[in-house]
């Protein structure tokens, strides 16, 4: 069991303009295959992590949101602030370094040349912002939609010394996104 709460609000003017605000804590605990689960692929082999421990996520986020008969905008910007941050790690690149930690593997001394494995690697931070939009098209017949977000995602300090290095932007976090679609009218 774990406690989650949430508190936000959101102000509803007459004009369709609303402001909203949130706070949250959250975890995210380690996958099956993240834990358990080892394979190769080609010459690389990632390892088992049984140790790794629940991340968790202290969360802020403000917004606006626009909305009139031709459509819809949204604005938020958000921060967060993340303990044991799950990341992808090398332990080591080559085969005479991986050879340790192939051991009673089953695989042959020096054909792996790179072994990874999920560790908690340390505390990070993610901020950024987020805009969406939403237009309905002139017979109604189709909504189109984009949206753009930016989130600068970094660890500001590491457990793991073959994590990513502080300060650095995360890997596994695109710093931009970007996205667009569009969706039948239905009333």
């Amino acid at each position: 069991q774990h406690f989650d709460p949430r508190i936000g609000f959101k102000y509803y003017f007459e004009n369709g303009f609303d402001l909203r605000a949130a706070m949250y804590a959250n975890f995210a605990a380690a996958g099956m295959n993240q834990m358990y689960r080892s394979f190769v692929s080609g010459s690389s082999y990632t390892a088992t992590n049984p140790a790794l421990r629940p991340q968790t996520n202290v969360g802020r986020e403000a917004g606006a949101d626009l909305k009139s008969t031709w459509g819809e905008i949204n604005f938020t910007v958000f921060s967060n602030q993340m303990r044991r941050y799950i990341d992808f790690a090398a332990l080591c690149t080559t085969a005479a370094d991986c050879n340790n930690y192939i051991a009673n593997t089953g695989l042959l001394q020096n054909t792996v040349t790179r072994v990874n494995q999920y560790v908690n690697a340390g505390d990070a931070t993610l901020t950024g912002a987020e805009l969406m939009g939403s237009w309905n098209t002139p017979a109604k017949m189709f909504v189109l939609s984009s949206g753009v977000t930016a989130v600068k995602a970094y660890l500001t300090n590491t457990y793991h010394p073959t994590a990513d290095p502080t300060g650095i932007q995360l890997g596994q976090v695109p710093r931009w996104t970007e996205n667009g679609g569009v969706v039948e009218y239905h009333a």
